[in-house]
This record gives structure tokens, C-alpha cells and sequence, in this order.
């Protein structure tokens, strides 16, 4: 079972390409918010059904609330230590990994993902402060400190049309650099995916493959084979996200959405929103019932992103389509 908590809705960048939007809403969940997001976990959460407990810290920029998310990791300890496996992790720009932090993030074995979109130039172009000012050395300067405690530290890159030429060059930057997993996002929301761009990256993506694709010591989830993951969205579910304000969403792409609510911290899950959700998200885009990898589809499952990315809840865009299509061609299926 995990639960993310919204600790901030604040981030110290303005990356342009932000599906949260670049202007951020400079709040932070409340002391009065954040002790009944314990006791909402307290009473959701049910060991004896669930042998794992994850908690995932979310912004805006998370680590602008380290503190907070000290308080909560001390109360779920203290209630569930030793009934469960008890993972916590957050994905951060790393601008903010002082040694401090870095002591703490150690200290609780968290799972860290940074952000990185490979070379400078790549980089700051997109992931800026509100100044302009292009934040790779510091990011990169604090992931590298932290990669010293954790080999297999995770990087994310976003990937849309202004950079998808540089994929190849920015993936092989970053494993100079020591980074052995590395998990490239295409960005969807990028309107400007065109055919000419998808096929620069399919090229792009052939490279890496054909030079990185043997190695037993990297993890490029670009040279992987599809994993089965279904066609059937369990939002709400298996995951609850807890926003700053205390309401429940069931995905971090709705978060801030009301209509998308499934709850709050105080009442606890509406069912029957989730039964309607449900609903919206059963069945299939026609044309993807026809795909011969729509079990292996994201687009096929994720019908929120859908409907945020398309207007409708069984609509894929086409570059989720083409990526699939690509990985299916370049790796295969599981």
C-alpha cells in the first residue's frame, strides 16, 4: 500500500515544462493537516492485509519541507515499525541536498530520485530558478554527494521536443558522470510532438540501445523490454495521494483537481467516488483495443493522464502511442 503525501505545494524552480505549471502555490500542509494525515494512515492502513507500507513525499519541491516530513516519518515509524516493511522516498531537483539533508535522507534509507536532464546546456534550459538562472550545478554538484551513499541513485530526465535530440549525448553524460539508473519521461503534455521529432527519437532511443542495451551494470528503462501492466487503472485504490490542503486524490497528475477528489484526511475515502471514477476509466479507447501491446501500454491504463492530456478519459496522445510502439520495436515485451 503507498500513500504520497503533497508536504508542499511550493518549488524553489520554475522548470518549463512542469505538468504542475510553472507559477506554484506557495502553501505548505498545516501542523493541524499533517497530524490527521498520520491518523488517516493509522486507520487506513491495515497490516495484516498489507506487508508494505510505502510513503512518498511529493511537491512542488518536498525538501522545502524537510521538517515535516521528519514529523512523518518519525509518527509512521513509531506506529508501524516492526508490522511492516516501511519504505519512504521522494523525487527532488536536488538544489536543496545540504549535508544535512543528505544525512537524513541516509539515516532513513530513503529512496531519492533527482532530476537531472543530462548536459548543462540540456539542463538549464528548462530546469531554471525564478531568476532565470539554470540550477544544473548545484544539482549536479548535490546528487553526486549523494550518489557517494547510494550507487544505484535514481535519475530522471524529462524529455520533450527542445531536448529530444540531445537524448543520447545527455543519457551518456550522466553515466560519466557515475549515474547507473537513469529513467528518461516523455513529456505529453509537450504539444509540439510531430512526426519528424518522433522518429528523431526513436533514432535516438536505437543509439543508447545499441550501446548502452548489453550492459549488466547500468538500468536505462529506455533499453528495457514492456512490462505487462494491464489495461485496467486501479486509482485510488492501491494508492492514495494526499494533497497539502488534506483532500484524497487518486493519482498525482489530479492532485489540486477537485473534481477528481476521491476524499479527505478527516472523513476519509468516498467510496462511491471512487465507483464512479471507476466507471470513467473501464473501458477502452477503440483503436487500443485492436494493439497488440496495449496490455503493455501505459496510455491503456493511465486513463487520467488521458483525460488531463486529451480532454477524454480513453485517448491517448500520440506520442505515449509512438513511444510504446518504439520500446515494442527496439526491446520487446517481458
Amino acid at each position: 500500500m503507498a500513500y504520497m503525501i503533497w508536504v508542499t505545494g511550493a518549488c524553489n524552480l520554475k522548470c518549463k515544462y512542469c505538468y504542475e505549471g510553472i507559477e506554484k502555490i506557495n502553501k505548505h500542509m498545516s501542523p493541524e493537516i499533517s497530524k490527521q494525515t498520520i491518523q488517516f494512515i493509522i486507520d487506513d492502513f491495515d497490516p495484516s492485509s498489507h506487508n508494505e507500507l510505502l510513503i512518498n513525499f511529493h511537491g512542488g519541491e518536498p525538501f522545502l519541507q524537510v521538517e515535516l516530513m521528519e514529523y512523518f516519518i518519525h509518527n509512521i515509524k513509531k506506529q508501524f515499525d516492526n508490522q511492516c516493511s516501511l519504505m519512504f522516498s521522494a523525487t527532488t531537483n536536488a538544489t536543496l541536498l545540504s549535508q544535512q539533508v543528505i544525512d537524513f535522507i541516509v539515516e532513513n534509507n530513503m529512496d531519492i530520485t533527482v532530476s537531472l536532464d543530462g548536459k548543462k546546456e540540456s539542463h538549464d534550459k528548462q530546469r531554471v530558478f525564478g531568476d532565470g538562472r539554470g540550477s544544473f550545478d548545484l544539482a549536479l554538484k548535490n546528487s553526486l554527494k549523494l550518489l557517494n551513499y547510494n550507487r544505484d541513485l535514481r535519475v530522471r530526465m524529462t524529455v520533450n521536443t527542445n531536448n529530444v535530440m540531445e537524448l543520447y549525448d545527455n543519457i551518456e553524460f550522466l553515466i560519466l558522470q557515475g549515474f547507473r539508473v537513469i529513467v528518461p519521461g516523455i513529456d505529453i503534455f509537450d504539444k509540439s510532438w510531430n512526426e519528424e521529432s518522433v522518429e528523431k527519437l526513436r533514432l535516438e532511443i536505437l543509439k543508447i540501445k545499441k550501446k548502452y542495451g548489453k550492459s549488466n551494470d547500468l538500468k536505462i528503462s529506455l533499453c528495457e523490454p514492456l512490462n505487462y501492466c494491464g489495461t485496467y487503472c486501479s486509482a485510488g485504490m492501491n494508492t492514495k495521494h494526499i494533497y497539502y490542503t488534506g483532500d484524497l486524490y487518486p493519482c498525482t497528475v489530479v492532485c489540486g483537481y477537485k473534481e477528481f477528489s476521491i476524499g479527505n484526511v478527516y472523513e476519509g475515502t468516498d467510496r462511491k467516488k471512487i465507483q464512479n471514477l471507476q466507471k470513467n476509466i473501464s473501458s477502452l479507447y477503440e483503436s487500443c483495443q485492436y494493439c497488440d501491446v496495449k496490455n503493455y501500454c501505459s496510455a491503456a491504463r493511465c486513463s487520467l493522464i488521458n483525460k488531463l492530456a486529451t480532454g477524454d478519459f480513453h485517448r491517448p496522445t500520440e506520442i505515449e502511442c509512438n513511444l510504446t510502439n518504439i520500446l515494442y520495436e527496439v526491446n520487446g515485451i517481458c
